[in-house]
């Protein structure tokens, strides 16, 4: 995989050099996708170009979907004033379109991409909904269920996809006091504590059959991972994979059973998506815990962690054989 010769020449050759030395000799061939200058340059305008006309004049509100740290706002506002400076622009689809998010969960079956649960100006939300890449309008559509009972209202969860299904995992959300009781996949943050409502961290399972529009909770075996949230989760076959993410601090079994005193997770973990069953994996980077990672199939049956978080401290590094 390459460059091809008119894009190198066209969008690549005119930008300032930059030091990617630091890139990982398996990924020299494709050092440029790295290259922070290549995202500011846009392919040139063409005949079959359609304008968005906006309304002169108008913005849209500013609102608060995401609790950020002073640095963190600092950081994305930077990224977006650089974005429109750059000439990039916001695409505007048809149909129900879900309000602006964080922390949503998303995935790709049957040339639809469904996005799940995030935060809204609300709070979490447990709304599922679709875009159709194959109809040429990328058409919104909120889905409704034919039957079963969605997930609680999350964020910062992950899911899987196999046979026309769904698999969600995890996540930070609410429930009622009345539903938490002797619920042992629902940690709840004792300061969040509001009334009859009550916040934390979940290790649930939820499967949505695309096919008939259904949700269902099912029993899983095996010890699980404790309940969390802003973890990273992939797809091999029937297998889902989970890695690190955010935990209760006090009393929680990561990392190969170890009790540990600071709430983010260097473990991983796969759920056998058929039979419903857990394993904690082995792996070589238990000291890198990490939350608001990402992970992807890699190739050769692998699965590649890259970047995340720390105690607020970005993190570059890309980790692989988590499948062992």
């Amino acid at each position: 995989m390459g460059w091809s010769p008119f894009c190198y020449v066209q969008y690549l050759s005119a930008q300032p050099a930059t030091d990617l030395s630091a890139i990982p000799a398996d990924y020299q061939d494709l050092r440029e996708v790295f290259n922070k200058a290549r995202t500011t340059s846009l392919p040139p305008h063409r005949p079959y170009d359609c304008a968005i006309d906006l309304l002169p004049g108008t913005a849209p509100p500013r609102g608060r979907i995401s609790s950020l740290s002073g640095l963190e706002t600092k950081m994305m506002e930077g990224y977006i004033e650089d974005s429109l400076a750059a000439g990039l622009s916001i695409c505007f689809r048809p149909g129900e379109v879900p309000p602006p998010m964080s922390g949503t969960c998303s995935c790709f079956l049957n040339g639809h991409m469904y996005i799940f649960g995030g935060y809204d100006d609300t709070g979490q939300t447990n709304q599922l909904y679709r875009v159709n890449f194959l109809d040429g309008d990328y058409s919104w559509k909120k889905v409704k269920a034919e039957s079963g009972s969605p997930p609680s209202p999350r964020d910062k969860l992950c899911c899987w996809v196999f046979n026309n299904r769904v698999t969600y995992f995890g996540g930070y959300g609410h429930k009622t006091l009345d539903d938490i009781m002797d619920d042992k996949s629902f940690i709840v943050d004792t300061a969040s504590l509001e009334q009859n409502v009550g916040w934390g961290w979940n290790n649930e399972v939820h499967v949505f059959e695309t096919t008939l529009a259904s949700w269902r909770e099912p029993q899983s075996s095996g010890r699980a991972p404790a309940p969390r949230a802003a973890h990273a989760g992939a797809t091999l076959g029937h297998k889902g994979y989970v890695y690190g993410g955010r935990v209760l601090s006090a009393n929680i079994h990561c990392a190969r059973g170890k009790v540990v005193a600071q709430p983010h997770c260097s473990d991983g973990w796969v759920l056998d998506v058929d039979t419903k069953t857990w394993r904690e994996l082995d792996h070589p980077n238990n000291n890198k815990p990490r939350l608001w990672h990402t992970a992807s199939q890699a190739k050769d049956s692998d699965v590649v962690v890259f970047g995340g978080s720390c105690d607020y401290v970005l993190l570059g590094g890309t980790y692989e054989n988590l499948t062992v």
